[in-house]
């Protein structure tokens, strides 16, 4: 992390991931940033554009509908993407994962603070500290990226 801070892995997730047999490997610092600006400058204006998401339950069955072969966890960096404009106190590494079967459920690591999208960004899931309490989390299609139309008066 740049200003001298450094990241962090997180044993519990990468227990869990191994326990739900999902092969993970800690990306690159320079990958961590790279994906994270990349996600920004997709999914950034979501919420302050009104732009199409779903959440809570309805974002969790969007995302259990989706098959990733290689998919990354992508903590945070930035409160300017963040929905709720937190970024988690101790900055965690970005995994990059590997599994052949269903994406594994990681609303129990919310407070990390990140997202979870398969190389491409053709979609995201968005986990928050504020999951469940305000909104969250927040599943989004690349495809759904229009602001609305606003009707004129």
């Amino acid at each position: 992390m740049t200003g001298g801070g450094q990241m962090v892995s997180d044993e519990k997730l990468e227990q869990f991931l191994d326990e739900h047999g999902v092969a993970w490997e800690i990306a690159s610092e320079a990958s961590h940033f790279a994906l994270a600006n990349e996600w920004e400058s997709i999914y950034g204006n979501v919420w302050r554009l009104g732009m199409r998401h779903t959440k809570g339950a309805r974002a969790r069955h969007e995302y259990s509908r989706r098959f990733a072969e290689t998919f990354f966890i992508v903590p945070f960096l930035s409160k300017r993407a963040n929905p709720h404009g937190a970024v988690a106190h101790t900055p965690t590494v970005a995994y990059k994962c590997q599994c052949a079967g269903e994406l594994p459920d990681l609303s129990e690591f919310a407070g990390l603070e990140f997202f979870i999208s398969p190389p491409d960004l053709s979609w995201t899931m968005v986990h928050t500290h504020e999951d469940d309490a305000i909104g969250g989390p927040y599943f989004i299609e690349r495809d759904w990226l229009v602001p609305p139309i606003r009707q004129r008066k």
